[in-house]
């Protein structure tokens, strides 16, 4: 993977030698609607190519989603 590339669903991912870090923007015009088309499940290897743990920018607030020892999703502030 290229150091920064646009992913599918139109975010861009950001990759360092230890993690990946995922920015995702939206202008200042976009609402979030309730009745908005639902998307295809976004696949977790997909997601975390090969890594335990990413970090997540939402908003400028970094989240980070991890995958414990016992394969269970775990996403903090």
């Amino acid at each position: 993977m290229k150091p920064t590339q646009k992913n599918t669903s139109g975010g861009v991912v950001n990759r360092n030698e230890n993690d990946y870090h995922f920015t995702m923007e939206r202008s200042n015009n976009t609402q979030f609607r309730h009745d908005a088309p639902r998307r295809d499940p976004i696949l977790i290897q997909d997601l975390m190519q090969n890594a335990r743990e990413i970090e997540i920018n939402h908003e400028g607030q970094i989240y980070r989603l991890r995958i414990t020892r016992n394969r269970k999703l775990i996403l903090t502030k």
